[in-house]
């Protein structure tokens, strides 16, 4: 092989690692839906689960725009979504407290990502949740702080000015830490980003990582037509429109049930590094 080939594969290949929370690394799903619960319980509030599954990884602005429009009443007594989101997130910890043994890991995502910290590799959470929130869930999951100190929350997001997911912005920053951390100058061509959710998948197409995409609410699965339009709509494509590298070998997608997590993301891996093109649509899921 000669010396362009090598720059080459060693420019296309996946160097840096980029993996969402909540559904991804840890279940958490069961805490939250309690407190979505208690408030619609206390309100009469009847939501379709549809409505609440396009919600999974927004944030708590949406889930408080959501209930004012159900009720006059909840509307009224929560009229700031900043004070809404302070005492539901307040509801989740004390749900994380009395029962921490039902925040559990994703065992073969979770574990994968700890190969890669404790390896030293570029491996970095990058979460719509605050810094705290991920520190409490963390804890109660036991895991140290190693796994989690430089996680790329909400609260870091915003006050750099930034939008939270589904914007790119998020993964952004994770890219930037992980740059400055290893010494290196990688491009989001040369990340993997792990995600649960469909706003998830959004905003790590909008940045311009290749995605895994792990199902672990089949309401989160994305049809082809539904990645392909994420794709053009991808800021990060839009800003490289004469780059025909991004353009043919960007952004590759694959579905897959958390079980064969281990053997996706190694394939994927493998493959970037040997050159191939990596697939645009792969539901194994």
């Amino acid at each position: 092989m000669n010396k362009k080939s090598q720059s080459m594969q060693k420019h296309q290949a996946i160097q840096v690692t980029l993996s969402d929370m909540d559904g991804t690394l840890l279940d958490t799903a069961g805490h939250y839906e309690s407190v979505h619960q208690a408030y619609m319980g206390t309100y009469n509030i009847q939501i379709a689960q549809q409505e609440l599954d396009m919600l999974r990884g927004t944030g708590a602005k949406n889930f408080h725009e959501l209930l004012s429009q159900k009720s006059a009443q909840f509307a009224a007594d929560n009229p700031c979504h900043i004070d809404f989101s302070r005492e539901r997130i307040s509801e989740y910890y004390n749900a994380l407290a009395a029962r921490p043994d039902l925040v559990v890991e994703i065992k073969p995502v979770m574990d994968k990502f700890k190969a890669l910290v404790a390896n030293n590799e570029a491996a970095v959470i990058v979460t719509n949740s605050s810094f705290k929130t991920v520190e409490h869930t963390m804890a109660a999951a036991s895991l140290s702080d190693v796994f989690w100190k430089n996680a790329i929350a909400s609260d870091y997001v915003m006050n750099q000015g930034y939008a939270v997911k589904p914007s790119g912005d998020p993964y952004l920053l994770g890219l930037e830490r992980m740059n400055k951390t290893h010494n290196a100058q990688h491009s989001p061509l040369n990340c993997v980003v792990l995600e649960d959710s469909i706003v998830g998948v959004r905003s790590g197409l909008d940045f311009g990582g290749h995605i895994v995409h792990v199902i672990t609410d089949v309401s989160q699965a994305l049809s082809e037509s539904q990645v392909e339009q994420m794709r053009a709509d991808s800021s990060y494509l839009k800003t490289q429109a004469n780059n025909a590298f991004a353009q043919s070998h960007g952004l590759s997608y694959t579905a897959c049930q958390p079980q064969d997590f281990d053997a996706v993301y190694d394939a994927l891996v493998a493959d970037s590094q040997k050159g191939a093109q990596l697939p645009r649509y792969n539901n194994l899921a």
